[in-house]
């Protein structure tokens, strides 16, 4: 059993990872738009660039992680000096990118293509660092000692992450705030965001230390160290064609949608929808505190019930929960608050489960991190998918014909198209996917069952 000090140092690198991943889609929009007047069309057309193009090189990222050793130290310095840079370059312009809209959104592109790519590989890396940590002890899908032991990591990595969350979400919001109330002009609000990309910094540098020095360690060489690998492209084909991993590829995809579409216009739901927009900080803490705090009750449940039904739980409880925010108008923000804490109950389950339920299915001496690459690939894909919610959005709101659908109904009707109500659809659909993983795992053990018996 790993002692609670290497589990410590493993889940640490959580918190600065996630300040450079879902919080952007949620300030960046709102920080673009408000400070240097670019349409909300266009900010999101460069996210979708600039994720997608970064999408795309995550499967080879992770055959090549896991080809070369995914504890070696380049894989996470490096990018940790490429992610810094960037992160502080997308606060703070320099004046010549100032000078024009287009230049400022090669800028922006520029430096979020720089800040994914980099967080890719240390990112998959992180993840497939987790995932080894118990191939000592592989007893399949169902092995208790690993479901145990991963649940334990995963808890770790995304408690961390929440609080990383928190920091991102908040911070930038009271920066901008404290700036437009006191009169600050541009390069006085650069140079608060400068003292708040060094803090980030730092806090990256520690934890990568943290990690590699203090860390608990995967036991298995050949799966750290696997030079005589497949080639890249037989590799991630032999990943995307296994039967136990692809259904859950599918519903992790679509989860991750819906996880990311409110996400990205959760600002412009606030404003225009609740029109409460110095709450936005307490929406924020209240949706993902109640995430932290529900990491260890879903972690308890799922140790009882198994990764699969608990999370198939929290999606149900996250639908009934999340459809009522279609439902408010100006002044309900009490009500959107006890929705930001129910379906931010519900976001533990969807951070920590579904990492477990992949790794779970990944068999012993097979390539963690050519998994995980495709996982990231998925997660990007779905993050880049929302960026052009704003786009269709603002397509949205000029169609006459929906306007005069929802006279009397609801408000905004294209926003709240966009920001509740596809993704309560994608929620049920993944739920329902999940059932036909539960069945396809059923048949295999019985398959396997019968198979035993008749040898």
């Amino acid at each position: 059993m790993m002692k609670n000090w290497g589990l410590f140092h493993y889940g640490l690198l959580g918190l600065p990872l996630a300040m450079v991943s879902l919080p952007l889609y949620v300030q960046l929009p709102a920080f673009y738009s408000s400070q240097f007047a670019l349409s909300l069309s266009s900010i999101g057309y460069v996210l979708f660039a600039a994720r997608f193009l970064d999408t795309l090189q995550d499967p080879v990222i992770g055959a090549l992680i896991n080809r070369r050793g995914l504890q070696r130290p380049v894989w996470y310095f490096l990018p940790a000096v490429l992610i810094s840079i960037a992160f502080a370059a997308l606060w703070s312009p320099p004046t010549w990118a100032l000078s024009s809209a287009t230049m400022n959104l090669v800028w922006l592109a520029v430096m979020l293509y720089i800040a994914y790519s980099a967080h890719s590989v240390l990112n998959i890396a992180y993840l497939s660092w987790g995932a080894a940590l118990d191939d000592s002890n592989p007893n399949g899908i169902d092995g208790r000692v690993k479901s145990s032991t991963l649940l334990g990591a995963a808890t770790w990595r995304e408690g961390f992450a929440l609080v990383g969350v928190i920091i991102a979400s908040i911070v930038p919001s009271l920066i901008m705030n404290a700036d437009k109330t006191s009169g600050a002009d541009i390069k006085q609000q650069s140079s608060h965001f400068l003292y708040y990309s060094l803090c980030f910094a730092a806090t990256l540098t520690i934890a990568i230390v943290g990690l590699l020095r203090f860390a608990h360690r995967p036991p298995t060489t050949e799966i750290t160290r696997n030079r005589a690998a497949p080639t890249l492209w037989k590799e991630l084909k032999s990943v995307s064609k296994d039967v136990r991993a692809r259904p859950l590829f599918v519903a992790y995809f679509m989860n991750s949608l819906a996880i990311a579409l409110p996400a990205s216009l959760m600002i412009f739901f606030v404003d225009r929808q609740i029109q409460a927009p110095d709450k936005l900080p307490h929406f924020l803490v209240s949706y993902f505190i109640s995430g932290a705090l529900g990491l260890a009750l879903w972690l308890k449940a799922a140790k009882k019930f198994g990764s699969l039904l608990v999370w198939q739980s929290s999606l149900l409880i996250s639908i009934t929960a999340f459809i009522g925010a279609a439902f408010l108008s100006s002044g309900d923000a009490f009500a959107y608050t006890l929705i930001c804490i129910t379906s931010g109950l519900c976001l533990g389950a969807d951070l920590v489960l579904p990492p477990v339920l992949l790794a779970e299915r990944i068999q012993a001496k097979q390539s963690q991190a050519s998994y995980f690459g495709i996982w990231t690939f998925l997660g990007k894909i779905a993050l880049a998918c929302s960026g052009l919610a704003l786009p269709l959005m603002a397509y949205l709101e000029n169609e006459a014909w929906l306007k005069q659908a929802s006279v009397g109904l609801v408000d905004n009707i294209a926003l709240v198209l966009c920001y509740a109500l596809i993704p309560c659809a994608l929620k049920l659909l993944t739920f329902i996917s999940l059932i036909g993983i539960k069945f396809l795992d059923q048949t295999r053990s019985e398959v396997g069952s019968q198979l035993k018996e008749t040898t």
